[in-house]
């Protein structure tokens, strides 16, 4: 006697489990860092843990993103296929595009577009902003933290080109 056991999960599940992975994240660490903050007493560690914590939610983040794109982007993927009424989704030919759930999951990946693959960036470019000043001063009361938290987004501009950048004057 044979026995198998399989899990069938349909491709727009999958999207939606994929979606929340950053959500899940999100909480999972802020959970953590909540009950760090309870146990721990003193200054120096907690300002480590503000850091740390940093540190791993662009490294998640970073990690979680092209996996996002990636699955977002093939929600409209479709295609059409000889002797089927329609056209179907590339990643689950059981799903008929633009009809039925697959405008609902496509409403979704679209808000899921303007937050992960729009909003990730545009965020990351915002802390960058606000933060510009404190990398490059060491005279900056903010500089070790800043260089801490966000090393690993600002270590791989040069100050020159950074400066440069953001710096200049539009003139018409």
């Amino acid at each position: 006697m044979e026995s198998t056991c399989s899990l069938a999960v349909s491709f727009l599940d999958q999207f939606v489990l994929h979606m929340l992975l950053p959500v899940v994240l999100l909480l999972g660490m802020g959970m953590a860092f909540g009950i760090s903050r309870c146990c721990v007493r003193s200054s120096e560690k907690r300002k480590r843990g503000v850091e740390l914590m940093s540190q791993m939610l662009i490294l998640g983040v970073l990690l979680l993103y092209p996996g996002l794109a990636t699955r977002i982007f093939t929600v409209w993927r479709c295609k059409d296929i000889e002797g089927v009424h329609g056209r179907v989704m590339v990643a689950d030919f059981a799903i008929q595009c633009d009809i039925g759930a697959h405008i609902v999951y496509s409403s979704i990946a679209f808000a899921c577009l303007c937050l992960y693959i729009i909003g990730i960036p545009l965020m990351m470019m915002v802390v960058l902003w606000r933060n510009r000043r404190h990398l490059h001063d060491e005279t900056s009361n903010r500089h070790e933290i800043v260089k801490t938290s966000l090393g690993g987004l600002y270590l791989q501009y040069e100050k020159e080109y950074w400066v440069s950048v953001f710096h200049q004057r539009v003139e018409f």
